[in-house]
């Protein structure tokens, strides 16, 4: 996550949390002239903030997720290299790009529909080593 995104959602979060405190202090001191008033309605005040919180968060990383994900198939799809996202674990073609289909001589669509192992010279055992590489490279950097 980039640091102009994470600001964006502290900036976006503290704004909304400001603004419910103010107006439901406001509406609170308005709607209860007594103690026993007060309790409930400042539970209920609660409740609403871990609500309107958890929405407001929703939004925002939704808002942010969907940024990322325009971005990621800009990527893929305006690169001149050739691209194949490949899922690890299956060989499934996931995404590719206008630069893959042209080399392999198939439609995108076709190309999302085949595995690595319907279009690449290697035995199948080659292919499942090299992917089983591929996801004990990534595991390390997790670890």
């Amino acid at each position: 996550m980039q640091r102009s995104s994470m600001t964006r959602i502290v900036v976006g979060y503290a704004i909304v949390a400001s603004l419910y405190i103010l107006f439901s202090d406001e509406l609170l001191y308005r709607l209860a002239p007594d103690i026993a008033q007060g309790k409930w309605i400042s539970i209920g005040k609660g409740l609403g903030f871990v609500l309107v919180t958890a929405c407001s968060l929703w939004l925002l990383m939704w808002r942010l997720q969907t940024e990322e994900s325009q971005r990621y198939q800009a990527l893929v799809a305006n690169h001149q290299a050739i691209m194949l996202l490949i899922d690890p674990r299956s060989g499934a073609i996931v995404d590719c790009n206008e630069s893959a289909a042209a080399f392999y001589r198939y439609p995108i669509a076709q190309l999302r529909r085949l595995n690595i192992g319907d279009i690449n010279r290697l035995s199948p055992d080659d292919i499942q080593r090299r992917m089983r590489r591929v996801i004990d490279r990534v595991m390390t950097c997790f670890i």
